[in-house]
């Protein structure tokens, strides 16, 4: 689980893509985490920061997460 600062509201069952240095990953969001480690269903936006799963591999340093408006 990563570590996100929510900038704009996303969903669990969103198609997210994870742009790195190292390449783009896209998945679906299927698990969602408070600070606190609590499951919740939506990352509500701005001010926030949630615990997202990401892909093996992806490394983080420079990574941009965004919501797909339409899933690959």
């Amino acid at each position: 689980m990563a570590e996100m600062k929510v900038k704009n509201r996303f969903v669990m069952g969103d198609h997210l893509e994870l742009m790195t240095p190292k390449g783009n990953f896209h998945f679906d969001l299927h698990e969602l985490r408070s600070v606190s480690g609590a499951a919740i269903e939506v990352a509500p936006g701005d001010g926030h920061t949630v615990y997202v799963p990401v892909p093996d591999g992806a490394d983080l340093r420079f990574g941009l997460l965004m919501r797909d408006l339409v899933p690959v």
